[in-house]
């Protein structure tokens, strides 16, 4: 047994919340109170993975600054980032897949890689909640070698609507979404020939500087496993702070 874990959606409510529990969640990430995990080391589950969670505050980034160090690191290595067109919807999910089934290791068993079909499903319910520039790629000339993604954190309006969307609740949640100012970097992932290059950070770049053009001043980065230290000097090098951590729990019958 292995969980708690949604492996048809990948970052989405993925772990157990073991540290971190002042922070209000964002949306699509996981919270229960501090003494659940008291209770899986009474049962015989053993922790097996942690997963961190980033915060970001986009004031205090100095996109200016980082912007001449972006500049160089693409130049160095060849590559450029592009944000989606909803309009080439399919070739741009046909990319995300090809960087995904890339950038899987073998060992993540706590997550499948979707199927195309899958993913273009998710992609179509995505693009009605989120912006083209909150999708970004990364390519080097024609090759997609990373990308990822932002949703806003739509958690701030849900939590007023109590669970009940009448008609009422729709325009409160209509009107509601332009006010948001915060929301979750998830579902970075890059090809391992460019881990470790700043890839990353770049395509983080991006996000930070749509989100800034749309006035948003807060940032979760979530969720990246601890041993992935190629991609935690990355989200520190971006700006980011650990604020919170995740588990998976084993146990074996």
């Amino acid at each position: 047994l292995i969980g708690p874990v949604s492996p048809t959606n990948g970052d989405d409510w993925r772990g157990l919340l073991i540290d971190g529990f002042e922070q209000e969640p964002y949306v699509f990430t996981s919270y229960n109170p501090s003494h659940y995990q008291e209770l899986l080391d009474k049962y015989g589950f053993n922790r097996k993975h942690v997963f961190l969670a980033f915060h970001f505050n986009l004031n205090e980034i100095p996109l200016s600054v980082i912007q001449e160090r972006i500049d160089r690191v693409k130049a160095r290595h060849g590559f450029d980032i592009r944000h989606v067109e909803f309009k080439q919807l399919k070739k741009c999910v046909n990319d995300i897949f090809t960087i995904m089934n890339t950038s899987m290791p073998v060992e993540w068993s706590y997550l499948v890689p979707p199927e195309e079909s899958e993913l273009m499903r998710e992609a179509r319910n995505l693009k009605n909640f989120t912006f083209p520039k909150f999708v970004q790629i990364a390519y080097k000339e024609d090759r997609p070698i990373g990308f990822a993604a932002v949703i806003p954190d739509y958690n701030l309006i849900l939590k007023r609507l109590r669970g009940r969307l009448s008609p009422l609740g729709l325009t409160i949640f209509l009107l509601g979404r332009r006010k948001i100012k915060r929301g979750r970097a998830f579902l970075l992932f890059v090809i391992p020939e460019y881990q470790g290059k700043g890839v990353s950070r770049a395509i983080l770049y991006e996000l930070f500087r749509a989100a800034k053009e749309m006035n948003y001043t807060e940032a979760e980065g979530s969720s990246i496993d601890a041993e992935n230290k190629k991609m935690v000097l990355e989200a520190f090098g971006a700006g980011g702070k650990i604020y919170r951590k995740f588990a998976l729990y084993e146990m074996e019958l």
